[in-house]
């Protein structure tokens, strides 16, 4: 006859709130302790030892300061055996553009259907600075339970701190090269040179590209170099200060750079690497009565809704995306069975010529 025995109150509880998270019942923000406790009729003291089992289990997280425990995503209540998947986000993903939202949606969805749990963590800026903060969110890191990181497009020296923990690490962009860990990314330089010819064969070499501090920083980045490259071969001389210009990643930043590029021998074409500065440079155009692409011709490399509504389109670069959703699962699978994996795959995007591309004129000072 097999022996029964009684498990304590607080794993009783714990697992009565398991079961009605997978039901659906208890969703978002838990009830206060006073309330909770009286409905399930516990003191509050075993109340708080079974929330803590549920947060050590990746079932809960904080809600912050003065804030009650809330479920940390229906992910981590799918299934117990599998992984934990931390995922370190450049920005709050509702920030994102649709494209960076369509990844890591799926990637999501993926896990929750293999039965695993993910926690995500943004890199936000100091609200004081407008810098990144790297002690806070090193920090975090640290104090988050997580089996393996998936990485967005966060900067070098994140990169490199990451890859000297012992947790697996996979980068889906950002400054990844020579550093051990897991690298799946698309390769741009094709499509970049396609880009640079469209333009070189429409007249243009006073082309600029718009990029963010942490491609363009300590030296260009595979798309930036690929650009200058290209540049080089189709224009010759290339100044990066023109071409490949500094700015602080502000809307400030990128107002002045645009002003000083258009004070005396302004460019004719301009490739954006975030649909967010191509919003800002369209602005800044129209603001200043230069449409595109009579007077500027205009690449966004990643595909945006918002610009495609629009009776000029533009060019932009077709990321396969569904590939590396499908390498990000095979990873994970990887990673489960115990398998240190650190490879690189590289995929491959194309470019999407568009309207946005015009005959070079003369002149488009302000």
């Amino acid at each position: 006859m097999p022996t029964f025995r009684r498990e304590p109150l607080e794993t009783q509880v714990a697992n009565h709130l398991k079961d009605r998270i997978r039901a659906g019942e208890i969703q978002g923000e838990l009830e206060g302790e006073p309330a909770l406790a009286a409905q399930l009729g516990v003191s509050r003291g075993v109340l708080r030892a079974a929330l803590a089992m549920l947060a050590g289990e990746g079932w809960l997280e904080e809600g912050g300061q003065g804030r009650p425990r809330k479920v940390a995503s229906r992910s981590q209540a799918s299934m117990e055996g599998g992984l934990r998947i931390g995922l370190l986000l450049e920005l709050p993903l509702n920030e994102e553009v649709a494209f960076i939202q369509y990844l890591y949606l799926s990637i999501m969805q993926e896990l929750e259907r293999a039965g695993h749990a993910y926690v995500v963590i943004t890199c936000s800026k100091s609200p004081k600075s407008k810098r990144l903060d790297r002690k806070r969110i090193r920090k975090k890191i640290e104090t988050t339970h997580a089996d393996a990181w998936i990485v967005g497009s966060v900067d070098r020296d994140m990169l490199e701190w990451l890859a000297k923990r012992q947790e697996p690490v996979l980068a889906l962009g950002g400054r990844c090269e020579g550093l051990p860990v897991a690298c799946c990314y698309a390769d741009l330089t094709a499509p970049m040179s396609e880009a640079v010819d469209a333009l070189a064969n429409a007249g243009h070499t006073r082309c600029v590209m718009i990029a963010a501090s942490w491609r363009r920083k300590p030296e260009p980045g595979p798309t930036p170099a690929a650009f200058i490259r290209r540049m080089t071969e189709r224009a010759g001389g290339v100044s990066l200060s023109f071409h490949l210009p500094e700015w602080d990643d502000t809307p400030e930043g990128l107002e002045r750079i645009l002003e000083s590029l258009f004070r005396v021998t302004p460019p004719t074409a301009i490739i954006t690497l975030d649909p967010s500065h191509c919003v800002a440079v369209l602005m800044f155009l129209g603001n200043r009565g230069l449409s595109v692409p009579r007077d500027v011709s205009i690449i966004c490399t990643c595909p945006d809704p918002y610009l495609a509504f629009s009776t000029t389109k533009l060019s932009y670069f077709d990321w396969p995306l569904d590939q590396q959703v499908k390498h990000t699962l095979k990873w994970i699978g990887e990673v489960s069975r115990g398998h240190q994996t650190r490879g690189i795959k590289v995929l491959h995007a194309r470019f999407v010529r568009g309207g946005g591309i015009g005959l070079r004129k003369k002149s488009a000072m302000v």
